[in-house]
């Protein structure tokens, strides 16, 4: 049986902000048993702490998000 990486592993910093509701997007491609509100608002306050230092800001067409890409 595969081992589930923990959710900030799936992320690393980039130089492109990536809005957030795409990013929890990018989860649910991935681990499809996420889905749930309770798991999105929890990778939301996930986001709100920024584990990963990655810059804040808005994307190309005005969404909130952070400087961060998925890692599968």
């Amino acid at each position: 049986m595969a081992q589930i990486k923990p959710i900030e592993e799936h992320f690393e910093k980039s130089d492109t902000i990536r809005a957030q509701h795409l990013l929890w997007e990018d989860v649910l491609k991935q681990r499809p048993d996420l889905k749930g509100m309770r798991y999105k608002m929890g990778f939301y306050m996930l986001l709100d702490k920024n584990p990963w230092g990655a810059v804040r800001g808005k994307d190309a067409r005005g969404d909130y998000g952070l400087g961060l890409r998925f890692v599968p």
